[in-house]
């Protein structure tokens, strides 16, 4: 019997943040509560969400707001022992 090929594709989990800086060209950063660190805006990616509809619920979720979000600046890959690739 033949396995599924897919099976062995990895299953990154994917997040999408956010970059909004003020007059001063300061950036902003949130303290979440789950976190003991300042982070960017944003989150994981839900299952059937592009990164911008991701980084938009992020923002909506996060801050209480739904401003116009840009174009996509960057894409990092970050692999983990613990917590598999990111």
């Amino acid at each position: 019997m033949v396995s599924d090929p897919m099976e062995s594709f990895s299953r990154p989990r994917v997040a999408a943040g956010v970059l909004f800086f003020d007059h001063l060209g300061r950036v902003m950063m949130v303290v979440p509560s789950y976190k003991d660190h300042r982070d960017l805006p944003g989150g994981y990616i839900e299952h059937g969400e592009t990164p911008s509809q991701a980084a938009a619920r992020e923002v909506k979720e996060e801050l209480g707001i739904t401003p116009p979000l840009g174009r996509l600046l960057v894409v990092d890959w970050a692999p983990s022992r613990s917590e598999g690739d990111k």
